[in-house]
């Protein structure tokens, strides 16, 4: 008799620990559906808005929040650099996209992270910002998060020119530019990696009006002279290219990109490529350039190194240090 009071009790026993369990689990929000608030912001980037500078302008925000299976949850597209979500407890992913395309119809987060954004959706004055976090809501907690973007384009500058003629029969000769450009550069990358480039424009020389607001500037005929060199900066804007290993093949292969300055000396066009380092998202690279001899006949062609001396400066578009290399 007491051996089965005591079974009985100790069913007793474990199923009512069994039902305290229950309780915590619920409480616990893993399963009761419990939604908290969550707050997103994009920090420094609303400044841009004000900053005086085209490049900087921030233009649209849309906030991206997908639940632990990568099913959207919520989204907004605005012009406010943050937003208060209303959601259930667990993990999330939580994308922020700065100047992109609409993304609205987007419903798995796997399907974004796989999405490839092309240059041509930048301009002069709305360049795409990319940035994401994966964090844990928990139950009875209200989170502020802060999703640093970067610009997903890189910054070219020809930023002086300047023509010192070593040889007496070339001092004599006009020197005008007709024009600078990008050569050699990728068109898209996705959004939240860096991979090969697989579409370019301007393979071996100018070729594709496609892009020309970013990677092309008519000079018209600009007359340099030792007395008046170019001071003014010409600005370009090209997608990350990590093609490590360069080449001057006339036949296409990826190489590196080249800033060109495409130039009349008397009545002969000559070309002065310059092999950029490899081009990393959300730099700055300077180039300074003295003009000494001819150039070369073609634009994507090794130069003389006796017919230009140059100088390209790298750092960070925001702030950073400088690293100077000379070619």
């Amino acid at each position: 008799m007491i051996k089965n009071f005591l079974n009985l009790l100790f069913s007793v026993i474990a199923f009512v620990s069994l039902l305290d369990g229950c309780q915590k689990e619920v409480a616990d929000g893993t399963v009761s559906g419990e939604r908290v608030s969550l707050k997103v912001s994009v920090p420094g980037v609303e400044t841009r808005l004000v900053s005086g500078f085209d490049d900087e302008l921030a233009n649209n925000y849309q906030i991206f929040l997908f639940n632990e299976d990568g099913v959207i949850e919520d989204y907004v597209n605005q012009d406010s650099p943050s937003v208060e979500f209303d959601c259930t407890v667990g993990q999330k992913t939580i994308v922020a996209l700065v100047n992109a395309p609409d993304y609205s119809d987007l419903m798995d987060s796997n399907v974004l992270f796989q999405t490839v954004s092309s240059l041509t959706d930048n301009s002069p004055t709305s360049f795409i910002m990319s940035g994401y976090s994966v964090i844990e809501l928990r139950s009875n907690e209200k989170r502020n998060v802060s999703i640093n973007v970067t610009r997903k384009v890189a910054k070219v500058e020809l930023s002086g020119l300047e023509v010192d003629m070593d040889i007496p029969q070339y001092r004599e000769k006009t020197f005008k530019v007709s024009s600078v450009y990008l050569i050699n550069v990728s068109a898209e990358t996705p959004y939240f990696e860096t991979v090969a480039p697989t579409l370019w424009y301007n393979k071996l020389g100018y070729a594709s009006e496609d892009a020309n607001e970013l990677i092309y500037d008519d000079m018209g005929g600009l007359e340099i002279t030792p007395e008046s060199p170019y001071t003014a900066k010409n600005t370009f804007y090209c997608y990350a290219n990590n093609t490590e290993k360069d080449t001057f093949d006339t036949t296409w292969s990826p190489r590196r990109t080249r800033l060109v300055v495409e130039a009349m000396l008397g009545d002969q066009t000559y070309y002065y490529p310059v092999t950029l380092p490899v081009i990393a998202q959300n730099k700055i690279y300077k180039v300074f350039l003295t003009i000494t001899r001819p150039g070369s006949e073609s634009p994507d062609s090794v130069i003389d190194k006796f017919s230009i001396g140059c100088s390209v400066s790298i750092r960070d578009w925001e702030q950073g240090g400088t690293v100077t290399e000379e070619i």
